[in-house]
């Protein structure tokens, strides 16, 4: 799983300066990050961005289509995080790598 969120979030960033990574991302760019997110990535990712708990809520209330579910709890994050940017998602993956 460690070399996965690697690739996953290096496709993502790809091509990134330190002024891009403190933007917040687009719904757009968010939904292709989801896309690539397996469930039990975003479960560990969302542990990482604080939203575990909302996490847990929106998977249970969206468990027959989990594609937008896991869409939702990244629009949620950007919604109700102050930092929220692609700053923090390096540091949430680089974490996920660090704690497996």
């Amino acid at each position: 799983m460690v070399m996965q969120a690697k690739i996953m979030f290096a496709m993502f960033i790809s091509g990134l300066n330190d002024d891009a990574l403190s933007k917040t991302p687009s719904d757009i760019e968010l939904l292709r990050f989801s896309n690539h997110c397996k469930l039990n990535q975003m479960h560990e990712l969302v542990t990482h961005l604080g939203m575990l708990r909302k996490w847990e809520n929106i998977e249970y209330n969206h468990r027959t289509d989990i594609e937008v579910a896991k869409f939702l709890i990244l629009s949620k994050w950007k919604e109700m995080k102050v930092k929220c940017n692609f700053k923090t998602l390096s540091e949430a993956l680089i974490s996920m790598d660090t704690s497996t």
